[in-house]
């Protein structure tokens, strides 16, 4: 009714020679049926308005439209309200709707979460949000609650191996498993059952590791955390148990723990800091913090440049040596790095006793020449070193020397390596030494005789057709056998026998991008700055297929990547601003091209958007439409044909991804997307914290529109909206769109702990309801959120209470750049950014009797506390980072909140008798009245 009466008051004033306006002309139209001038209009006198207007309305429609827009007590509606309504659009009448300005609290009753209106809280540019339609308090009530679920570390993808660590970081342990850390996660891998344990103690970046002699005790130390000083963590191997945390005091500068080693005999833990002066500590570990102090004293001072100290690490003679001095027993290490090497003499009573150390000397009239070149060895960084069982001690270089140190002196030097020489590891046997470099290249070494003499060389291959040989990071010797364990610079992890077989695999540069498979509920990929791109198995724990970005002109960094549809085809956004499709089923590239309206097209066909970086992609869930925002804050449309992905032969077809629109609108750069149900609308995110809405490939006709209840209020019927046109409806319902990712909304409304800023929040993921495994279709939808502060947050969904519990998951060592819901809901995965490190996790559920087990392996043994819950309380939500339970409050808290509550709701109900009783008083005044005239 109301879109016929416009569009016969619209042609009416086109007519009119007077150049009324539609809203005149409907005024004057009610007022010939207003006898008495009072601006109000009955149900026969509206009818017969309406039906001068050329709009046929029965008894019924009649009474429907008074119902909507008012009547007073005589039943007469003021036709001036009614005129002021259809003339304003549905967005101002939401504004004129009641404002509630913050969102809902935790100690809102059932009847405050049955507000229906506008929320301003400040989370974004709009301000505001509003609650959807057919909004269901009770899920309000849910939002209040812990959530129904928690996550429990299943797999940590990768190893730590940039620059930032200096020293050796993989051992074997005494039960022949593999210990080392990724992010801020220390790790033990059983290599035959395919399982990890995790030690969770840290808050932030490890940066060292060291392996007590009976090689079942670890320590780990990281960097300096908000708010406090770095710390080491002593744990033991088999238990994941944390058995003693010796705090360090802040210095000036990045501080720090790059560098662990413990004494020959496991009492003392020596520590290195990276802050100016290079503090060197050493500990009687197992005394704790406050007694356990040995000494600490500075050595070099100079900035860690780029976060790399000047020292690289410590090597403890664990072999007997030479008296010096005629100190017998004492504990010598040395410490090397920038262009030198210091050996350090402790006195047998170490704590009484002082501390010495000595420069290495390096007397050039006594260098012997190298394969009789006649060249001097050169002062490059020492990265390496490693004791003899003579007491000789061996170090490697940055130019890819080994140097040969004799009571503390220069003593000879051959050049090993080609590249940097990284790594050096003596056997069991004491006969065997080992050396790596940055080129993979690994040397064999007889140490029996009086200098090292090669044995044999070996050259890692290359693991994909295009790459290099992996640099060496760390190597460890597997007991009483040949093979070792290694490391690389690309943090992967192999074991080398005859041939490498890798064991670990893990991404090479910074991690933002990854998405798991609509169809496949164990798959899902990821794609890293260094364009390698991979398809995992979550079952299996390992990499299904690898692929890289094509060669071009710029640097492959991949920033964004994204499923189809059918789970076959997946497209990766890169830095350059170019993009491609990879198809899994026929393992090949779709070769993509530019519009024919845009200049130049290079030798790949890769369309590349006005040379910006690719900030996000998403396909349609028809997978019709392809949606790519960028960095120039746009957002780009195009056509894709999926039915020509199924046969090989057609899937670099040019014609497949046709551009058909472009979206301007953002202020800043475009990184979340999400389409509604239907494919026809969506939604946007940017950096400044914009909510936009866009017609992504909107219906044909008019009439599409209406059937779906999308045609625009007081659009012309032949101006059908085109992809890319902004649509400026309010979209009050968040469940018809199929993904949630946007950090802004009614339904995210209390994502964001005490204290956050929207900035801290990077992304938001939901899960699709079936509950995985263990409750397929009968869990409610969970939403976990990836922060700034390395923490994953799992909240009820919606979440709409302000400050609401939720449990917080530690890690990541860095901003935890994206996460993602695999098909089933069974996993959530989650990137690293910066730690290059990728974590699975499994989704568990509440038992009868509390919760099941935190567990990082099937051993039923090793059980840890519930991860961190936080309350909705006046007082800030605590996130334990190693996942321990905040306490339950006490029960004379609950009997008190119970009563508060009941007394609030006898309250309300007096107040609202009351109301009642005045309503029928006033109802028989106006009866009286009525009587009377």
């Amino acid at each position: 009714i109301e879109v016929d009466l416009r569009h016969n008051l619209r042609q009416l004033a086109e007519m009119s020679r007077l150049h009324e306006t539609e809203r005149s002309i409907l005024i004057r139209t009610f007022e010939c049926f207003d006898y008495d001038r009072t601006g109000k209009v009955s149900r026969d006198g509206c009818r017969k308005a309406l039906r001068s207007l050329g709009v046929q309305i029965d008894q019924y429609e009649v009474e429907r439209l008074f119902d909507k827009y008012g009547q007073d007590m005589s039943r007469m509606m003021p036709y001036d309200v009614f005129t002021a309504r259809l003339f304003t659009s549905q967005n101002r009448l939401l504004a004129w709707t009641e404002q509630k300005h913050q969102a809902f609290q935790g100690k809102d009753s059932k009847e405050d979460l049955a507000f229906n209106g506008k929320i301003i809280y400040p989370k974004g540019k709009l301000g505001s949000v509003y609650t959807p339609e057919n909004w269901n308090p009770e899920l309000g009530e849910r939002s209040k609650k812990a959530p129904d679920g928690f996550l429990e570390l299943e797999y940590v993808y990768g190893y730590r191996a940039d620059d930032a660590v200096s020293s050796p970081n993989l051992f074997y342990t005494a039960s022949r498993e593999i210990v080392y850390f990724a992010a801020a996660v220390g790790v033990v891998f059983n290599k035959e059952a395919s399982e990890q344990r995790f030690f969770l103690g840290h808050t932030d970046d490890i940066l060292s590791l060291a392996l007590d002699p009976t090689k079942t005790l670890c320590a780990t130390g990281q960097k300096s955390a908000i708010g406090g000083g770095p710390y080491v963590c002593v744990w033991d191997t088999n238990s994941m148990q944390e058995l003693v945390r010796l705090d360090f005091d802040k210095h000036p500068g990045d501080s720090g723990v790059n560098a662990l080693q413990f004494s020959r005999d496991g009492q003392f833990l020596v520590a290195m800091q990276k802050d100016i002066d290079h503090h060197i500590t050493i500990w009687d570990w197992k005394a704790g913090t406050k007694r356990g102090l040995v000494m600490s004293e500075k050595t070099l001072k100079g900035p860690a440049a780029m976060g790399i100290p000047i020292i690289f690490g410590i090597a403890w003679n664990m072999h007997a040596r030479k008296d010096l001095e005629g100190e017998v027993g004492a504990i010598d290490f040395c410490t090397y790095g920038v262009k030198g090497i210091h050996f350090w003499r402790l006195p047998k009573d170490i704590k009484n006793g002082a501390v010495r150390y000595v420069r290495s000397k390096i007397n050039k009239a006594a260098v012997q020449p190298i394969s009789g070149t006649g060249d001097l060895p050169s002062l490059s960084h020492h990265n390496c070193a490693v004791w003899l069982p003579n007491g000789d001690c061996v170090s490697g270089t940055k130019a890819g020397e080994i140097w040969l140190w004799r009571d503390t002196k220069f003593f000879w030097h051959n050049q090993a390596h080609k590249g940097e020489l990284t790594v050096l590891k003596l056997r069991d046997d004491g006969t065997t030494l080992l050396s790596a470099s940055s080129n993979g290249t690994i040397i064999e070494w007889n140490v029996e005789s009086s200098t090292p003499v090669p044995i044999s060389r070996r050259t890692i291959p290359p693991q994909y057709f295009d790459s290099k040989s992996p640099g060496i990071k760390a190597l460890d010797c597997f007991p009483g056998s040949h093979i070792y364990m290694m490391g690389s610079m690309q943090s992967d992890i192999y074991e080398v026998d005859a041939e490498p077989e890798p064991v670990v695999k893990g991404h090479n540069a910074r991690l933002d991008a990854i998405a798991a498979n609509p169809v496949r509920p164990s798959e899902y990929a990821s794609a890293a700055f260094s364009g390698r791109c991979f398809l995992w198995d979550a079952v299996k724990r390992e990499p299904a297929l690898a692929f890289s970005a094509p060669p071009h002109d710029f640097v492959a960094q991949a920033t964004c990547i994204a499923y189809s549809p059918s789970g076959d085809e997946l497209c990766v956004g890169l830095t350059s601003g170019y993009w491609f499709v990879y198809n899994s089923m026929h393992k090949t590239h779709a070769k993509l091209h530019r519009p024919p309206t845009e200049p130049k097209v290079n030798a790949y066909n890769l369309p590349v958007l006005e040379h910006q970086g690719i900030a996000v992609v998403k396909y349609s869930p028809d997978g019709q439409t392809l949606a790519v925002g960028a960095y120039d804050q746009m957002i780009y449309f195009f056509d894709v044909r999926p039915d020509l992905a199924d046969r090989e032969a057609t899937v670099s077809d040019r014609a497949r991804y046709r551009r058909i629109g472009k979206a301007a609108g953002h202020s800043s750069t475009v990184d979340r997307l999400d389409w509604d149900v239907r494919g026809v609308l969506l939604q946007s995110n940017s950096r400044a914290n914009e909510m936009l809405y866009w017609w992504g490939r909107p219906y044909a006709t008019a009439d599409e529109f209406k059937k779906e209840g999308l045609w625009p209020e007081g659009r012309k019927p032949e101006n059908v909206p085109k992809c890319g046109e902004q649509a400026t409806e309010i979209q009050r319902d968040y469940e018809k769109w199929h993904t949630w990712t946007a950090i802004i909304g009614f339904p995210v409304m209390g994502v964001l702990p005490r204290g956050f800023n929207p900035e801290d929040m990077n992304v938001v993921a939901v899960s699709r309801g079936s509950g995985g495994k263990e409750g397929a279709g009968s869990r409610g939808r969970l939403l976990v959120g990836a922060s700034d502060n390395g923490e994953v947050f799992l909240f009820n969904y919606p979440s709409v209470i302000q400050n609401g519990p939720y449990y917080a998951f530690n890690g990541h060592s860095s901003f935890v750049k994206n996460v993602c819901w695999v098909a089933d809901d069974s996993r959530v995965i989650t990137a690293g950014g910066l730690d290059r490190a990728m974590l699975q996790w499994t989704v568990k559920w509440k038992a009868d009797k509390g919760y099941l087990g935190y567990r990082g392996s099937s051993d039923s043994t090793q059980v840890q506390s519930v991860p961190t819950l936080a309350a909705p309380t006046s007082a800030a939500p605590k996130a334990v980072a190693d996942g321990k339970a905040v306490a339950a409050a006490d029960s004379t808290a609950a009997a008190a909140e119970e009563k508060r509550r009941a007394q609030e709701q006898a309250s309300a109900v007096s107040r609202l008798e009351t109301q009642m009783r005045a309503m029928e008083q006033q109802q028989a005044t106006l009866r009286n009245e009525l009587a009377r005239l």
